[in-house]
């Protein structure tokens, strides 16, 4: 047996969709409320969903009696929020690595890795973690314009409850206001939050929400303005929750934390994912209200 153990799901990712290529070229379904990743072509298209991964993964630890380290997901459109949440529950994995953008097809450099791996054999889950990232960004610096961007999150620490009541706290907050000033100020967060897939563009990246947001209040609404820059703290590299975040061309560009959130702004999101209240995210954070109010017309 191993002193440490990593996870890597390689294949195709969709965050919280459920929309891949079928073998024949064309596209599986419509959208449901499904996040899904690891598409199987040979078995009717099936692909492990959120929720499928998340027991696997919590049953795993009592079975062997071993936790896993670090989940990575060599996946498009992995590192979001609501991912993450799901795979905290029961706490089964301590990092979790991903990108919020595209992935290109080869994914990791699995020979840098394992080399790595060979010189570093005493290595954590975190070093692994950060090395993963920084050779991913360095991988494709030269050789994929558009960017790419890794990040990773501390699941296990004392940082990931907290980050949690304070999206709370804040989602509460703003999802009450009578106040046609504040609201204006979300809005507009939420429409300029960047995003960096533009298949999904409903996965704005939170760190540049909340940062829009604590600039866009910070002179009329200091309470808001103050959480906002709490879980902005958070959010940072070294703050705790996000250990590395590493970025190359455009994406590095911009103050990205590479930790997407769900931010739709079109009505009738809700009839295209419905599971989406399901989700562990949208319970414990109530987000759901946020994004309920945001996408009425």
């Amino acid at each position: 047996p191993a002193r440490r153990y990593a996870r890597v799901l390689w294949n195709h990712g969709s965050g919280i969709y459920d929309l891949f290529p079928s073998k024949g070229g064309g596209t599986r379904g419509g959208l449901s409320g499904s996040q899904a990743v690891a598409i199987d072509w040979t078995d009717g298209d099936d692909a492990l969903t959120t929720k499928e991964y998340a027991m696997a993964l919590q049953a795993a630890a009592p079975a062997t009696g071993k936790r896993i380290d670090l989940l990575h997901f060599d996946a498009c459109d992995m590192a979001m929020v609501e991912v993450a949440a799901e795979i905290a529950v029961g706490l089964p994995v301590d990092y979790l690595v991903g990108s919020e953008a595209k992935v290109p097809g080869d994914g990791l450099d699995y020979r840098a890795v394992l080399s790595w791996l060979c010189d570093h054999p005493w290595a954590g889950g975190a070093e692994l973690a950060s090395f993963l990232v920084e050779n991913y960004a360095e991988t494709y610096a030269s050789s994929w314009p558009e960017g790419v961007i890794g990040c990773v999150i501390h699941l296990t620490g004392e940082k990931w409850p907290l980050f949690l009541a304070t999206v709370a706290r804040l989602t509460a907050a703003l999802s009450s206001t009578t106040d046609d000033g504040l609201w204006t100020a979300v809005q507009e967060a939420a429409q300029e939050a960047y995003y960096s897939d533009y298949y999904y563009p409903e996965n704005r990246d939170l760190l540049d929400f909340v940062r829009l947001l604590r600039e866009k209040t910070a002179g009329s609404f200091p309470a808001i303005a103050q959480t906002a820059a709490e879980i902005q703290d958070l959010l940072r590299p070294g703050g705790g929750l996000v250990v590395r975040t590493a970025a190359t061309g455009p994406l590095a560009a911009r103050d990205l934390g590479g930790l997407a959130v769900f931010l739709p702004t079109f009505s009738g999101w809700s009839a295209k994912y419905p599971d989406y209240s399901q989700l562990a995210f949208a319970v414990t954070t109530r987000w759901e209200g946020l994004v309920t109010r945001l996408a009425s017309p």
